[in-house]
């Protein structure tokens, strides 16, 4: 980045500008994902007359259909308002969409499964089920194409351009660490996963320190995109085997 560039960002991008995108972003991320949900619900009270709005709403939180529909709709409305708010920086740029070689891509992968095949071995000797309940009963009431759509590309979507594009950019700009950028963007990420518990919190923490190093390492976004859509893949397939009771 020129000395021009990172001037300009630096006085363009302010912790209090950076709090309120990130805050406004949140809003638009919770009120889109509200939204897909309700649509959601309303599909399948119309689809079967015999259940009630009340009854839906009671499994929400582990419908599938309606989990993807919210996922869906905040990566729609929310990665063209990240666009938007970097605009003025050249936003492929700012966000670090640029190419890397495939050996990197591919090293940065190996070590995604590493970690996952770690985290798996830790879970199962602590004795703890390596998928989620709420992941089996979500894979279970949705077609499997929605499921991998919402959570192998538009979940790694919006969060990496989000968590490891503008917010670590945005930080770095006003003069932050990589390292305490990192540690920011881990955590932020780590909270809007308030669905697992504090264990599984943990390890996506952990998660997002790695996407963050390839970030740093590499210089750019493209590895951490297909490093999250890996771990969320390799997720998917153990849900879809515990879900279709092919391992307990």
């Amino acid at each position: 980045m020129s000395t021009a560039i990172s001037d300009q960002g630096t006085l363009h991008w302010s912790y209090l500008r950076i709090t309120l995108y990130v805050l406004l972003v949140g809003i638009v991320f919770m009120s889109a994902q509200l939204v897909g949900t309700l649509a959601a619900g309303v599909m399948a009270v119309v689809a079967d007359r015999t259940l009630s709005g009340r009854e839906w709403a009671e499994h929400a939180s582990t419908n599938g259909a309606a989990l993807a529909a919210a996922t869906l709709s905040s990566t729609l409305v929310c990665v063209p308002l990240v666009w938007a708010l970097v605009r003025r920086n050249d936003a492929a740029h700012f966000l670090r969409l640029r190419a890397t070689s495939a050996k990197s891509i591919a090293l940065w992968c190996s070590i995604v499964v590493a970690f996952v095949a770690a985290s798996d071995f830790i879970s199962f000797a602590l004795g703890r089920p390596v998928v989620a309940d709420f992941m089996v009963q979500a894979y279970s009431s949705a077609p499997p194409l929605l499921i991998v759509l919402a959570i192998v590309v538009a979940a790694p979507l919006f969060e990496e351009i989000f968590f490891r594009g503008f917010l670590m950019s945005a930080l770095e700009a006003r003069g932050l660490s990589a390292v305490a950028g990192a540690v920011v963007s881990a955590a932020l990420w780590a909270v809007i996963h308030l669905q697992y518990d504090f264990y599984n919190i943990v390890a996506i923490f952990l998660m997002g320190l790695l996407l963050a190093a390839a970030r740093i390492k590499t210089g750019s976004l493209v590895p951490c995109l297909v490093m999250h859509a890996l771990g969320n893949a390799i997720a998917t397939v153990e849900t879809a085997l515990v879900a279709e009771g092919v391992v307990g």
